[in-house]
C-alpha cells in the first residue's frame, strides 16, 4: 500500500481565536490508522487517527470502532489505511464532518487457526 501524506492547499481558511486555531480541511484522501499502534501517538489505547499535513490527529465525530475488528488483518491497528475525509482540525484533534474508509485493494488473508 502506498503511504500518502497530504500537503494541504494554501487556500485553507485559518481563524485565530486566542491560542486556538481552526484549520478547515476540504475533502481529501489521508492516511488513517490506529493512533497508538500504527501512528505512534503518545496517548495510549487504540483509536482512529488520521495524518494531515504530516501530523497525526485523533478523529472526533465518527462512531467508535470494535476493538476485535481493529486488530484483525486489514484493521486499523495492523494496517495503514486511507480514508476520504472533510472537517476541521482544532485543539490537536480532527473533527470529521465526513469520513469514508477506502476499501483495501485486496482482501487481507486471515491468520492461520493455530496462530
Amino acid at each position: 500500500m502506498k503511504l500518502h501524506f497530504i500537503a494541504l492547499p494554501l487556500s485553507l481558511m485559518l481563524w485565530g481565536c486566542g491560542s486556538q486555531t481552526e484549520i478547515k480541511v476540504p475533502k481529501t484522501v489521508v492516511t488513517a490508522s490506529c493512533g497508538f499502534c500504527q501512528l505512534k501517538m503518545e496517548t495510549p489505547g487504540c483509536y482512529r487517527a488520521v495524518v494531515i499535513d504530516e501530523k497525526a490527529y485523533p478523529v472526533v465525530g465518527v462512531p467508535a470502532l470494535d476493538m476485535a475488528t481493529m486488530h484483525q488483518p486489514g484493521g486499523y491497528c495492523v494496517t495503514l489505511r486511507e480514508a476520504t475525509v472533510e472537517g476541521t482540525v482544532k485543539d490537536d484533534r480532527f473533527y470529521a464532518d465526513s469520513y469514508e474508509l477506502i476499501p483495501l485493494e485486496s482482501a487481507p488473508q486471515p491468520l492461520p487457526a493455530n496462530h
